[in-house]
């Protein structure tokens, strides 16, 4: 029931980042911007979603999650329905700011829970369940705000969309009432720290600088995606916000939601098989890496299906690389999960924010191939320093075991 709510909070933060998206091509018209200057707007949310994870995962490991998580949710829902109210250029840029800012404790508050509750050989799997809320505000983002947009106008359709989550948060307060070890960290109100929480381990640990590279050079692509995909068929293919493209874009969010589950059961399976929980991972991380290669290919599409059929590839790919990821940022330093995946949020959103403001600069000559030759080659180099760690050796964790009795606690 956690996973569940975590992945309904997830579906309703991509809902709300790729609704903009979806309808950016109206946005672009209606205030007369070119490509340079709709990739500002596109960026300024990544900027402040970079800014806030770098101390987001403090706040999350060090208060009581059932507050700050569902605070975060509703302060960004409420960005949401503000956006109704834009004017131009400066006033959407500082809503989409700002819903950035409060998004950042998604992610790292999910991962923050999952840590504490669910085993290791099964965390791949809960992290693909808090995940694929990702995607499925993303299959639901197309038709959902093109229809919006084509009866109602984006405005209140961006009322409509932030009103789900404020609907979200009260649940939330309502129902998650954990123990306190769940809640704050703590054990009879005091932190257990063990040496691989301390931060001189912590910096020392190659698993971290892996991560980092992993942040950097993956996490960007779905931000990449998720902006320009929509812009990509109105330009390229001369598409029109009409059911056709809602149909597109919904296959190639169904690459992502299909190859979340894939990635997490193949894990948790071959682990049960014999195969060491490192390993296995490795595999997934593998077939990754070649499910997102042939995008560089995608400027030779001679239809439109050609064209979904990579973005299907890039998603799926893109897709199994995630809860891959997230379990080894988990297993970092147990104590401090919310502000590790803060930090490796934040290196991977300020990278997006970068790429999406570079794929803008270049595509406003009408060039697509050379940012999806740029995105083939990065999914590849980012993947590489994640292999070469051995992530079957352990060090001591001090994970809180949830006894029955204590789990029961979970109203």
């Amino acid at each position: 029931m956690v996973c569940i709510f975590l992945l309904f909070a997830t579906a309703l933060s991509y809902l709300d980042r790729n609704a903009f998206s979806v309808v950016a091509p109206v946005i672009q018209e209606e205030f007369m911007w070119d490509n340079a200057t709709i990739g500002k707007v596109l960026s300024s949310f990544f900027i402040a979603y970079g800014l806030m994870h770098l101390v987001v995962g403090f706040i999350l490991d060090n208060t009581n999650i059932r507050y700050t998580y569902g605070f975060f949710v509703f302060f960004w829902s409420l960005s949401q329905m503000l956006t109704s109210l834009a004017t131009g250029f400066k006033s959407l840029f500082m809503l989409r700011f700002s819903l950035g800012l409060f998004e950042a404790a998604g992610h790292p508050g999910g991962m923050r829970i999952i840590s504490r509750i669910i085993p290791d050989r099964d965390r791949t799997l809960a992290n693909s369940i808090l995940i694929s809320g990702g995607s499925l505000g993303a299959l639901i983002a197309p038709p959902l705000m093109i229809s919006l947009n084509n009866t109602v106008g984006w405005r209140y359709g961006f009322v409509i969309l932030g009103g789900l989550g404020v609907v979200w948060a009260v649940a939330w307060m309502v129902w998650f009432r954990p123990s306190e070890e769940i809640l704050t960290g703590k054990r009879g109100g005091k932190r257990i720290l063990e040496d691989a929480d301390k931060w001189r381990v912590i910096l020392g640990n190659p698993r971290f600088w892996s991560c980092a590279l992993g942040a950097l050079l993956v996490i960007p692509i779905i931000h990449v995606t998720y902006s320009w995909v929509a812009i990509y068929f109105v330009q390229v293919w001369d598409m029109q916000l009409k059911v056709d493209l809602a149909g597109y874009l919904l296959v190639i969010a169904l690459g992502f939601e299909a190859a979340l589950y894939v990635s997490g059961f193949l894990v948790s399976f071959l682990s049960r098989s014999g195969m060491s929980t490192g390993v296995a991972r490795k595999y997934v991380l593998v077939g990754a890496a070649l499910f997102m290669l042939p995008v560089a290919f995608i400027t030779y599409s001679s239809t439109v299906l050609m064209a979904v059929a990579f973005l299907f590839c890039l998603n799926f790919g893109r897709a199994a690389f995630n809860p891959v990821f997230y379990s080894f940022i988990q297993e970092i330093a147990p104590q401090r999960v919310g502000t590790i995946g803060g930090i490796m949020g934040a290196i991977g959103a300020f990278s997006g924010s970068l790429l999406i403001y570079l794929f803008g600069l270049i595509s406003r000559d009408n060039d697509f191939q050379t940012p999806f030759i740029l995105i083939s080659v990065i999914s590849v180099l980012g993947i590489v320093p994640l292999l070469l760690v051995n992530w079957d050796l352990k060090h001591p964790q001090p994970v809180l075991t949830i006894e029955k009795p204590e789990y029961d606690t979970v109203q």
